[in-house]
């Protein structure tokens, strides 16, 4: 998964030792450079090996999210990135791995869904959001997609880039929804941190994505393994089905 915020200044994408293992979050600092009558961005593409610390030079980390990553998404104003993750259940995919990493089975992994929000600026972890679970193989987890909603706020990344966890946190939108494997649209109220409702009963199988309307706070949309896609609105709309082709 691989995603660059809307004013092209960060690339975060996801990795891992193997197809198992994709526990590792990558932000990279995108660098213009004068090259010529013509501006080019370049990125580095060594990997530090300190996880976690912040490579100068290179405008590159590398965090562990110490569990397996379902999606992630860059929010609107590109001041955080959000990652739908599910945790590992033992340490036995730190190193020294035992074995060569690319070798390494697929470790145990919570069925209890963990909605990771990072600040980019600062690599700081300032919450997790969680009521939603995953119910399939480790072998083969879904990946469960996220989008933000609500009413819009005018924020920059230099507004929030010295909001750390026990400051207060300013988001462009209210909410995040995020799907689940339990048939449900899940969405949280970001300055809250809480969960708070589930829409369900459009989908009878697990919901993969959903997005949000740019232009009507209170309508989103979410697409399912039944082959349906649902419009979601106030109370006054009622529920829409697609039948996907």
């Amino acid at each position: 998964m691989i995603q660059v915020s809307k004013d092209g200044s960060w690339l975060c994408y996801s990795s891992g030792h193997n197809p198992h293992l994709v526990h590792l979050l990558c932000i990279v600092r995108f660098i213009t450079e004068q090259n010529g009558s013509s501006d080019s961005i370049s990125t580095a593409h060594t990997r530090q090996e300190q996880e976690n610390e912040l490579d100068e030079k290179s405008d590159t980390v590398v965090i562990d999210c110490v569990a397996v990553i379902l999606s992630l998404r860059i929010s609107e104003d590109g001041c955080f990135v959000f990652v739908n993750t599910r945790p590992f259940l033992d340490d036995s995919y730190k190193p020294p791995f035992k074995v060569p990493p690319e070798h390494l089975p697929a470790p145990d992994i919570s069925t209890k869904v963990q909605l990771q929000v990072w600040e980019i600026s600062s690599r700081t972890k300032v919450m997790t959001l969680t009521g939603h679970r995953g119910f399939t193989t480790k072998e083969c987890p879904f990946l469960l997609f996220t989008d933000e909603g609500g009413h819009t706020r005018n924020t920059t990344a230099a507004g929030n880039q010295n909001a750390g966890a026990d400051a207060a946190i300013v988001f462009s939108r209210d909410y995040i929804c995020s799907g689940s494997e339990c048939a449900a649209v899940h969405i949280w109220h970001l300055r809250h941190q809480r969960l708070i409702t589930m829409l369900s009963g459009g989908h009878t199988d697990v919901v993969n994505s959903v997005s949000w309307n740019r232009h009507v706070d209170a309508m989103l949309a979410s697409a399912s393994d039944d082959q349906t896609v649902c419009i979601w609105g106030s109370r006054k709309t009622q529920v829409k089905h697609c039948q996907l082709l």
